[in-house]
Parts: C-alpha cells; structure tokens; sequence
C-alpha cells in the first residue's frame, strides 16, 4: 500500500473470490483507517474476480461515499475489466489506467 499525504493506494492481485475477499477487505480497511481523502484499488495485478469481490468494492465505495472520501479503481485485466462492464459499474465507478501519483508542484 502507497499512502503518502492525502491518497491511499491498496493493491490487490490474484484472485479476489469467496476465500481472498475477507483479505482483500483487512487491505482497504487498514488504508481506511489512515484517513486519506482519495482511496484508490489498484486492480491491474487481479486475474479474475467474483461477486464476492465485487462486494468488497462496492462496499469500499460505499463507506468512501459516507465518510466524505473519493473513491477509483485502476482498471485489471480484461476479464476484470469485463466484469466491471457487465455489471454496470463502469458507469458508476471511477476508472482510471493507472494510479495517482502524490506529486504535487510547489505553488
């Protein structure tokens, strides 16, 4: 996890399902509760995800939400990619390619 000033970045990878959600779930808490006004899930190193993951998110989203915080995904693979797709989440979530950097100009 990358969480300098005011963005927490939680990379998750393998496969997020029944048995890896409560895991991916202690990550973004531990992020959560560090207090950062952005909270980014970095999914590029994910190679499938169930429902079970897609809970997490949506719950991460959620909370975000009600505590005032930004929430995004960095986009994974293309099944990951799809799932998000069909389930219309693209549309409600932010996407982005990468996650964001702390740099900041002086100013």
């Amino acid at each position: 996890m990358n969480a300098e000033r005011d963005i927490a970045v939680v990379a998750l990878e393998g496969e997020i399902d029944l048995s890896a959600a409560p895991e991916a779930e202690r990550l973004i808490a531990e992020a959560e509760a560090r207090g950062p006004a952005q909270l980014v899930v970095d999914l590029r190193a994910v190679t499938f995800m169930d429902s079970s993951g897609l809970r997490v998110l949506l719950t991460a989203h959620r909370r975000a939400e009600e505590n005032g915080r930004t929430f995004a995904l960095v986009r994974g693979g293309e099944s990951v990619d799809r799932l998000l797709e069909v389930t219309g989440l693209v549309e409600r979530l932010v996407l982005l390619d990468e996650p964001p950097t702390n740099d900041r100009k002086p100013g």
